[in-house]
């Protein structure tokens, strides 16, 4: 067995605060604390907790070892309120384990679409390891979902398919990873089901076909889409609390972190991540210094829109030649043309824009600028070698349903040739 504290912060605009009563407890009041998978109460529901300072409530729990749990909490804010809930996903844990695991997913777990989640599992010294008997299980408020054995992709890497029904319901899902290695061992991840946008019949920009081709252009220029900005110094507004940067369009990824005097900045702030600035609570004095580290994409997604759209008009200026066609309904045979020749455009602006002062800061002034559109070009003319030899082969079909013209060579008998230019030569004179 294991001791570990389980805690919790209430907290009211930002602040700690002291709820009416805060204890350990689900919706349906069935567990305060239980096992993932197994389902097994650890705690029951209605538990109290100790409350050593104002918005902190916590206990100290025994718990297995290798086993991930699920803690409740219900907090009800003042007398009569509606109570709130909170859930997490703890453990597992371990003292003298060999084994280490992390977990990750693709897909963007949206009704209707399948979704991959993955595990690997490695010694301590980061080299690939099997398991036995690995099984992933799939639950929502403590009712199993799904569960299978997953795919193995190769040592100590594994994958397992979770298709989402269209009407699979909204809500957070946890996920528990059990295997052998010597001894059992858990490893726990969670994710969030989201409802498929509702169309009107219109192809949507962001769950549609041009969706695709716009990460598809992003996989090309993915460095571009996330660069790094360490210790900008802010332009502060008339009113100190906006305070402005030097580029927009912030991945939220990577998230942002905001220093105030060298301090970093925790509650009293919003971050626009489309328009790049941060927006305090209250106004600051002149005396303080504002800085951001940030991580932002070079290109909008309007422009990688043009750079396709352009690339798909060019790439039909050659035969053979279709009417009607656009990103939704271009062969796929062409996508790999369109998306070197929206690379190309995009690459091109890139290198216009280092150009200029502000841009140049971003690979360390002029002389760092200078650099990368050098390694821009060669990057460009590869792209475009790529492009030029497509658009070579485009030429040569298919030209099914298409209009064209064969012209077949014909060849006079010997002699032939010479006595029809006499005859010509002969009616001229």
């Amino acid at each position: 067995m294991i001791s570990k504290k389980i805690f919790i912060d209430y907290k009211e605009l930002n602040v700690l605060a002291a709820a009416y009563e805060v204890v350990l407890s689900n919706l349906d009041n069935t567990f305060g604390v239980k096992e993932v998978g197994s389902h097994i109460v650890l705690i029951p529901s209605g538990t109290t907790l100790d409350n050593p300072s104002i918005g902190r409530y916590e206990k100290i729990i025994e718990l297995e070892e290798n086993t991930a749990y699920i803690v409740s909490w219900k907090i009800t804010p003042n007398f009569g309120d509606q109570p709130k809930f909170a859930s997490q996903i703890i453990g597992p844990f371990t003292t003298d384990s060999q084994v280490n695991t992390s977990s990750d997913f693709r897909g963007s777990f949206i009704q209707g679409t399948r979704a991959t989640l993955f595990l690997k599992i490695t010694d301590l010294a980061g080299n690939p390891q099997d398991a036995t008997s690995v099984l992933c299980a799939i639950t929502k408020d403590g009712n199993q979902i799904t569960s299978g054995f997953p795919e193995k992709v190769h040592t100590g890497f594994y994958a397992f398919d979770f298709n989402i029904a269209e009407f699979q319901e909204l809500g957070k899902y946890d996920v528990l990873w059990t295997f052998n290695s010597d001894t059992p061992h858990s490893e726990a991840q969670t994710f969030i089901v989201a409802s498929r946008t509702q169309s009107d019949g219109a192809p949507s920009l962001y769950t549609s076909r041009i969706s695709d081709f716009r990460n598809s252009l992003g996989f090309m220029i993915t460095c571009a889409q996330s660069i790094p900005v360490y210790s900008e110094p802010a332009k502060a507004s008339a009113d100190k609390k906006t305070y402005m940067f030097s580029f927009k369009r912030w991945n939220q990824s990577p998230g942002c972190r905001v220093y105030l005097n060298d301090e970093i900045v925790t509650s009293g702030i919003k971050i626009n991540y489309f328009t790049g600035t941060a927006v305090f609570d209250d106004a600051l004095s002149s005396f303080d210094r504002v800085k951001v580290d940030y991580n932002f994409r070079w290109f909008s997604d309007e422009e990688l829109d043009r750079f396709l759209s352009n690339a798909l008009n060019l790439v039909n200026l050659y035969p053979p030649v279709s009417r009607g066609v656009s990103l939704m309904n271009v062969e796929d045979r062409y996508i790999p043309l369109v998306l070197y020749g929206a690379a190309v455009d995009a690459i091109r602006h890139m290198m216009m824009c280092l150009q200029f002062q502000q841009p140049q800061m971003v690979f360390g002034g002029p002389d760092g600028a200078k650099a990368a559109y050098g390694n821009l070009e060669g990057l460009k003319k590869n792209y475009e070698e790529t492009w030029n030899a497509g658009i070579e082969q485009k030429k040569y079909g298919p030209y099914a349903g298409l209009t064209k013209t064969l012209v077949t060579p014909e060849f006079a008998l010997p002699g032939g040739k010479s006595r029809w230019f006499r005859y010509l030569f002969s009616n001229n004179s």
